[in-house]
């Protein structure tokens, strides 16, 4: 019982590491196309390294969370011969 709710609560953390951590990387690019003048990118480049932050947060996070599942749980990383 303890382990199942555990589990859940991993692959909710792991999902939302997903969500948050690596999509915000994803506005890398929209942040540094509206950009016009030097101080602008300036600004811009201090927003990207603080996003960085946390998308590096995210990242460790899905990998560490995804990890512990595939341990809690290896039957998922188990292929079966009369699968294929």
């Amino acid at each position: 019982m303890i382990a199942s709710i555990t589990y859940k609560f991993l692959l909710l953390l792991h999902v939302f590491a997903a969500v948050v951590g690596i999509g915000q990387a994803f506005s890398f690019s929209t942040i540094m196309r509206s950009t016009k003048t030097v101080p602008q990118v300036r600004f811009s480049l201090g927003v990207l390294e603080k996003i960085e932050k946390t998308v590096k947060i995210g990242s460790v996070t899905l990998l560490l969370t995804g990890i512990i599942m595939a341990i809690m749980n290896p039957t998922l990383w188990t292929v079966k011969a009369d699968y294929f």
